[in-house]
């Protein structure tokens, strides 16, 4: 029985830790932030040195959502990173653009005003007009 407590502990050990994450795993300073013509603001704090992304190119990313009350709403931090196809709108507008600022292994924050996320409709624990924060770990990217 304790072999069976210790597997499912260490199962539900990443999740657990980036549902209780107190401190958003980038720091970054609100002067350091950049704000695109779309409102997009975003901001690396950590510069990698693979290509660059592009519309079109498949990503592969780690990142961890915020609410403006500091309130997580998704992470995949200690989990398989998500990939999809920038452009394609496979995620929501603020991803697809601000994805194109960054390049593999980059640690970025972007900050996605509401027009740029799910505007005035409540998407699961997300309220309609919500600012998004995501600290995204670009991991991965493969160009056509």
């Amino acid at each position: 029985m304790l072999l069976v407590k210790l597997v499912v502990a260490a199962l539900f050990a990443p999740w657990a830790a980036a549902q209780n994450l107190k401190k958003p795993p980038f720091p970054f300073e609100e002067t350091e932030l950049k704000t695109t013509t779309s409102g997009l603001k975003y901001v690396v704090v950590a510069a990698g040195e693979g290509p660059q992304v592009k519309t079109g190119d498949k990503v592969k990313v780690y990142y961890h959502g915020v609410l403006d009350d500091g309130k997580v709403f998704d992470s995949n931090f200690g989990f398989d990173a998500f990939g999809f196809e920038v452009g394609k709108k496979e995620v929501i507008p603020g991803w697809d653009e601000g994805l194109t600022y960054l390049r593999e292994g980059d640690k970025a924050v972007l900050i996605v005003p509401p027009d740029l996320a799910y505007g005035n409709r409540q998407v699961g624990s997300i309220p309609p007009n919500s600012t998004l924060t995501f600290h995204i770990h670009v991991k991965k990217v493969t160009s056509k």
